[in-house]
């Protein structure tokens, strides 16, 4: 994605790139992202050929509020991903993510949380507890787990209508209730 004028693109709020749509998906986290002062919402959905972020890229997208990348490839979020201080949803499921306690931090408006059912537990019990108390739902779906880790009565915030633990295709969070993206 290459953006010439992506400055003046003030009102562009959510970009759905996935790889559903776009056969295959974008073949790199685009940085131009970073040149959208208003984008909020990133939905990169089975682009399976993104391995990583590009330099520095967190500290510019400093709005963004909802990050989706279920069924990519990335295998480490990077260093300053905590910057991204503003981010309430992430979705990292089916990605061999192996630093994702340590990489959220600083995510103190962390709220709700989409990953794979074998790294639930390690996430609980690594995550620092004034990150976790803001949790309020966890979607690991498609995992075929039918019990809840012993960690999670300590979620006070967790809504627990929303835990996702039944094998089933889920392909979105339950939020936000309305998209402007067609493919959402």
């Amino acid at each position: 994605m290459q953006c010439r004028d992506c400055q003046r693109m003030t009102n562009v709020t959510h970009l759905c790139l996935d790889g559903v749509g776009l056969a295959g998906g974008v073949v790199e986290f685009p940085s131009a992202v970073a040149e959208l002062p208003g984008v909020t919402f990133l939905d990169f959905y089975g682009s399976h050929n993104i391995t990583s972020f590009p330099p520095g890229i967190c500290a510019r997208v400093i709005r963004l509020q909802t990050l989706k990348m279920w069924w990519c490839s990335v295998k480490s979020l990077p260093c300053d991903f905590s910057e991204m201080k503003q981010l309430q949803h992430l979705d990292v499921r089916d990605n061999p993510v192996d630093n994702l306690p340590v990489a959220v931090s600083g995510l103190t408006k962390l709220q709700h949380l989409a990953l794979d059912e074998h790294r639930l537990t390690e996430f609980i019990e690594q995550t620092s507890p004034h990150i976790l108390r803001n949790i309020q739902t966890i979607d690991n779906s498609g995992t075929g787990t039918s019990t809840l880790p012993p960690q999670l009565t300590n979620l006070h915030s967790l809504d627990t209508s929303f835990l996702c633990l039944l094998w089933f295709y889920y392909k979105y969070f339950p939020f936000p209730s309305t998209s402007p993206c067609s493919s959402c």
